[in-house]
């Protein structure tokens, strides 16, 4: 037999807690485990994945729109390596390369051309020639040392 409150009884607002919690307060066991950078996915990239990482911050970073993977690894072929590429396209960029009504066909077009007739190694910055050997001794101790026996040979023949 179901008991019922009175009809004139106030209404029952509030619940009695339960003696037991049906969860436990604190965890015995972490639900996340605290994350490592072996267990959280992050791992350095590949060598391509990072080239085209690299290219699209770049050209992103200066409101270009994005060439395909296989492109940018096309480019990094053709120019051999992704340094020269990205050097290229730095310059392209201050140049105003965002300006350009089909950008990706420009940088295309300038990849292939620079393949083509790349850019003429510089020769080594040689110090001048002079006579004066004090001149050519440099600075480093071996050679400062150099230098003044020179020096005094000098000194010795006037």
């Amino acid at each position: 037999m179901t008991h019922f409150p009175p009809r004139n009884a106030p209404p029952v607002t509030h619940f009695q807690p339960p003696l037991v919690p049906l969860f436990p307060q604190t965890p015995q066991i972490p639900l996340y485990p605290p994350e490592t950078q072996e267990t959280s996915g992050l791992r350095p990239l590949t060598g391509p994945r990072s080239a085209v990482f690299r290219v699209n911050l770049l050209l992103e970073e200066a409101g270009v729109p994005l060439p395909s993977p296989a492109q940018i690894g096309l480019w990094s072929k053709t120019l051999g390596g992704i340094e020269p590429l990205l050097d290229l396209l730095r310059g392209l960029i201050q140049a105003g390369l965002a300006n350009k009504r089909e950008p990706l066909r420009y940088v295309h077009r300038v990849v292939m051309e620079r393949a083509a007739h790349p850019e003429p190694a510089r020769p080594p910055v040689r110090a001048p020639k002079t006579r004066n050997p004090v001149l050519l001794a440099g600075s480093d101790e071996t050679r400062r040392q150099l230098a003044l026996e020179i020096m005094a040979k000098q000194g010795d023949k006037k």
